[in-house]
């Protein structure tokens, strides 16, 4: 339960991180690294996070001028997003982003700036990379490593590993559950749902 609650907390202090692309695509991890930075000023300023709510729309601002919600939503549907009606498929989005957005709120609030360590970048193709880093919080230390390919010369993270765990691969196992039992109203019923009690926590 420790070890879930650890990986929980990183994933939501990374979710806005997902998508970078990057301006040079010989520099993916500078990118990616001035964008944690950019990201992490915002929510700490003076190393503490005294009312992340308050600098969520700055927070949204650089993030929509920085990947597209529906790239990770779609990877998080997998087969299953052929599924969904157009207007399925962008209601999907916005909830997801919303999700994603008001999950990351709930979690930083009250917490102390963390540390981000760089490792390796390695090659896993011609137009992909993996770059390891860890975050840095009170004593602990937990592994992440970003997966990013060149999207017609931008750079973009497609998968983000906490702790061995895949973001992309957990949320496409709990969407396509609901999806397969129940079909593509209810799993929308029940982001709705999901969104609405985050934003109900983070307002709180």
């Amino acid at each position: 339960m420790i070890q879930l609650r650890r990986s929980l907390f990183i994933l939501a202090a990374l979710l806005p991180l997902l998508l970078v692309p990057s301006r040079a695509a010989a520099e993916p991890t500078a990118e990616l690294r001035a964008t944690v930075a950019d990201v992490l000023e915002l929510l700490f300023p003076e190393g503490v996070a005294e009312d992340p709510a308050g600098v969520m729309p700055q927070v949204r601002e650089i993030i929509d001028k920085r990947f597209d919600f529906d790239v990770i939503a779609r990877r998080s549907l997998g087969r299953g997003w052929n599924r969904l009606s157009e207007e399925q498929r962008s209601t999907f989005s916005r909830l997801f982003a919303e999700l994603l957005m008001y999950s990351y709120t709930d979690r930083l609030a009250g917490l102390s700036r963390p540390d981000i360590e760089w490792g390796r970048t390695q090659a896993l193709g011609t137009n992909r990379l993996e770059v390891d880093s860890a975050i840095v919080y009170q004593g602990e230390r937990y592994e992440v490593i970003y997966r990013l390919v060149d999207m017609r010369g931008d750079w973009q993270v497609y998968d983000l590993v906490i702790e061995g765990v895949s973001l992309v691969g957990n949320y496409r196992s709990q969407f396509t559950s609901v999806l397969d039992r129940r079909g593509p109203d209810e799993l929308l019923r029940v982001l709705s749902e999901r969104v609405d009690a985050q934003k109900g926590r983070s307002d709180g």
